[in-house]
C-alpha cells in the first residue's frame, strides 16, 4: 500500500511473522489441522525441522541497539529468546525420537500436549479445593491431590498420540475407597494398586513429600 507510516517496518513485519509461525507450530492441538498448526508427522517432519532450525537461527541473531549493539542472547532481555530456542531444540529432538523409534513409533505429535497449560490446570484444581486459600500446606495439598486423584481417571488415546507406559501411575477408572476409621483418613481399603502406591508416596517422608510446597 506504500503508506508513509509503515516506512522501514519490514524487519518488524518479519519478526511478527516468524514468531506467529513459531506459536502455530508449538500449539498444534488437532490431528486434522492444516498448515503450520498441523501435527508433526513423518510427512512434514523434514519441512518442519527446517522451519524450526531457521527460526532458532533467526532468533539467535537478533540484536538490541541500546545502550550498545548487543545480541539479544547476551543482553538484559535474553530470557525469552533463549527459552524459545531451547523449546525449538526440545521439540526437534523429541519429535525425531518418538516418530522414528523402532518400537511402537508415534503416528504424529501434537505440540500443544507439551505446553504447561495442563500443569497449570492441575494446580488450579488443587488451589480450588482449598477455597480462598491458594497457599496450601503439605497436609492440605495431600488431601486436595487425593481428592483430584479419586475423581479423575487417565486414559491412553486411541489415536496413537498418547501411549500408556507400564512404569507410571495411571488410574484407568476412578477407584472406590472404603474408609475404615472416619477419624483416621489415612486408613482405607482399595483394590487399585496404583492408588495404594501413590498414597504411600505422599504419606511417607521423602524428597517428594518435603518439596511439595516448593513445586507448588
Amino acid at each position: 500500500m506504500k503508506l508513509a507510516q509503515f516506512a522501514g517496518s519490514k524487519p518488524t513485519t518479519k519478526f511478527i511473522w516468524v514468531v506467529d509461525k513459531l506459536f502455530d507450530i508449538c500449539n498444534s492441538s488437532s490431528y486434522i489441522a492444516k498448515s503450520f498448526k498441523a501435527p508433526l508427522d513423518n510427512h512434514n517432519l523434514s519441512f518442519r525441522l527446517t522451519d524450526l532450525h531457521n527460526i532458532a537461527n533467526y532468533l539467535s541473531q537478533l540484536t538490541e541497539d541500546y545502550p550498545v549493539r548487543t545480541p539479544l542472547t547476551q543482553g538484559w532481555r535474553k530470557t525469552a529468546v533463549i527459552e524459545f530456542v531451547i523449546t525449538i531444540k526440545s521439540i526437534c529432538g523429541l519429535t525425531q525420537r518418538l516418530l522414528k523409534r523402532h518400537n511402537h513409533p508415534f503416528m504424529y505429535l501434537l505440540t500443544y500436549k507439551l505446553s504447561q497449560d495442563h500443569l497449570e490446570t492441575l494446580f488450579s484444581r488443587i488451589r480450588r479445593r482449598g477455597g480462598r486459600n491458594n497457599n496450601p500446606n503439605t497436609l492440605q495439598f495431600k488431601y486436595a491431590l487425593r481428592s483430584c486423584l479419586l475423581k479423575n481417571g487417565i486414559r491412553a488415546s486411541k489415536k496413537a498420540n498418547c501411549q500408556e507406559p507400564s512404569d507410571v501411575l495411571l488410574s484407568v477408572e476412578p477407584p472406590e475407597l472404603t474408609i475404615i476409621n472416619q477419624e483416621d483418613h489415612n486408613t482405607f481399603i482399595t483394590d487399585n494398586e496404583e492408588v495404594i502406591q501413590f498414597v504411600k508416596l505422599i504419606q511417607q517422608p521423602s524428597l517428594f513429600h518435603d518439596s511439595v510446597l516448593f513445586y507448588m
